[in-house]
């Protein structure tokens, strides 16, 4: 699966930028076969994707001999990502090296519920959202995060 899964990160990479898959573990989950394959599995260098796949053709076989019902036509994979353990394992290490307390430890999100708006012309905030952080920056790259003592 090692091979396999460098095959999709090269793709990923590849489609959207290496860089926003460099923090992250893929995360295959196989529903019909009730499996989730994670890319740092020590494993994966141990089975391949064929081997999985003879497995669901096997079991698939069988299903369509006994007549069984709702039985996939093809082995879906879904593909989701997760911080990797290393990653966020060195964050952790990173605030203990500040005046960071247990209050610190959940990161950072910019998501559509809580927007990050980077405003260095003084446009006017868009009025459809619940909630809205502004930073301005500064040209000298000065009052940016990592400037401050605490987590934004």
């Amino acid at each position: 699966m090692g091979e396999f899964m460098e095959s999709i990160r090269q793709f990923m990479g590849s489609r959207y930028g290496s860089l926003a898959f460099a923090t992250k573990e893929l995360v295959l989950r196989l529903r019909s076969l009730d499996l989730t394959l994670f890319e740092d599995n020590v494993y994966n260098n141990h089975i391949s994707f064929n081997d999985v796949y003879t497995i669901f053709k096997i079991l698939k076989e069988r299903s369509e001999s006994d007549f069984e019902t709702d039985i996939p036509t093809h082995l879906a994979i879904e593909l989701t990502t997760r911080p990797r353990f290393v990653s966020r394992y060195n964050a952790l290490v990173e605030l203990t090296e500040s005046s960071a307390t247990l209050k610190n430890i959940k990161p950072f999100s910019n998501d559509e519920t809580h927007p990050l708006i980077l405003d260095d012309n003084d446009q006017p905030v868009h009025q459809n959202t619940s909630e809205v952080i502004v930073m301005d920056i500064d040209d000298d790259g000065e009052g940016g995060p990592e400037d401050q003592d605490s987590p934004v």
